[in-house]
């Protein structure tokens, strides 16, 4: 009797699982996990009013994190904060090799985000779009939702803590 009540009990849960997902698998997009974190050795703030130097920025993928099958490119995005205006640009397109050591100066940087010198109280990020070969491209950051992939930070990689972004405060 026992049997047969823990048979019944068992088949019970099985037949009450759902076997739909709670959301189309079918429009899940695959993707890349970009480490992104500040070269060793290099300055980690830009001064004020210079736009001499530069910012290194090293990319990396870590090990089994992501479709690479469905990766065309990575491009470094710099996101300025602080500002009057929040601004974001990309500084560098079509990285195919990783991990990579990225130089970004300070002189271009600041062209591209349509200002001429940097100033107290701001802060670039960097972090990385993933760009597919479909030519969708998964945002590292974007104003409505901020930045992409803070969900995975505790994750570990090369013995440290996961980095979705790169920070070079201006002082």
């Amino acid at each position: 009797m026992y049997l047969m009540a823990l048979v019944a009990v068992t088949l019970s849960i099985f037949a009450s699982c759902r076997k739909e997902l709670p959301y189309p698998i079918d429009e899940v997009k695959r993707g890349v996990l970009i480490d992104v974190s500040r070269v060793a050795g290099t300055p980690d703030s830009i001064a004020v009013g210079q736009t001499t130097g530069s910012c290194h920025v090293k990319l990396t993928i870590p090990e089994l994190q992501g479709d690479h099958s469905s990766l065309s490119h990575a491009q470094l995005l710099a996101v300025l904060t602080g500002a009057p205006v929040d601004a974001a640009c990309v500084v560098v397109d079509n990285i195919v090799n990783f991990p990579a050591d990225v130089p970004v100066s300070v002189a271009d940087l600041y062209g591209k985000l349509g200002l001429s010198v940097p100033a107290q109280g701001e802060v670039v990020h960097f972090t990385a779009n993933v760009v597919l070969k479909s030519g969708e491209i998964i945002p590292g950051w974007s104003q409505l939702t901020g930045f992409n992939s803070w969900a995975f930070v505790g994750w570990q990689v090369d013995g440290r803590e996961y980095s979705y972004r790169a920070t070079y405060p201006v002082k």
